[in-house]
């Protein structure tokens, strides 16, 4: 429950900080850009679902260097598909967000940059991370990779995000790489499952 809440928190509490700092006019250029870098991380998502019966067989085999092989693989190509992501959206992403929103959104483009780099690393290249923070026995630990993430994004959001949407998107793709490099650095030793 609690890591639900962290979950919640973290999804939310970029938005509401900026409605409060910002306004509705600001919050809008922002959740475009949100909602626009959320569409590539989707189709991430069906190869970690299929990997997960063979997650679950390394588990029950104990083969934890089976295990950092499969993790390892898919999420390295996956970078490499969020490298050549990031290049079309910032050669692209004004033109995008115009094409998808209208002129008044251009300004949301190095905001869609950065959401992108971040929930591209933590969704994607990381999108593992949820189910195992599920399975495994160290379910504190998975608690507390999305409270930092959480807090990071409320703590930097009050400090530096309030300044506009890309200053927000900056503090979120910060908080989503810095919880994937402690769910990377937990979850690839032993005892972590």
């Amino acid at each position: 429950i609690l890591r639900n809440a962290f979950m919640n928190g973290a999804a939310q509490a970029d938005v509401l900080i900026l409605n409060m700092a910002r306004g509705p006019e600001v919050v809008a250029l922002y959740k475009a850009a949100k909602t626009m870098a959320a569409v590539p991380v989707r189709g991430a998502a069906p190869a970690w679902v299929a990997l997960r019966p063979r997650i679950m067989k390394c588990l029950r085999e104990k083969d934890i260097g089976r295990l950092r092989q499969l993790l390892l693989l898919p999420a390295g190509l996956l970078l490499l598909a969020g490298l050549l992501f990031a290049t079309i959206i910032a050669a692209w992403g004004g033109n995008l967000m115009v094409v998808t929103y209208g002129v008044g959104y251009i300004s949301a483009a190095p905001a869609l940059l950065w959401l992108l780099v971040g929930t591209w690393v933590f969704g994607a290249a990381s999108g593992w991370l949820n189910f195992a923070c599920v399975i495994s026995s160290k379910k504190i630990f998975g608690t507390g990779i999305y409270m930092v993430s959480m807090c990071g994004i409320v703590l930097g959001g009050l400090w530096y995000g309030v300044n506009g949407p890309t200053q927000m998107a900056q503090i979120v793709a910060g908080s989503l790489i810095v919880a994937s490099i402690l769910g990377w650095a937990f979850f690839m030793r032993q005892s972590a499952w």
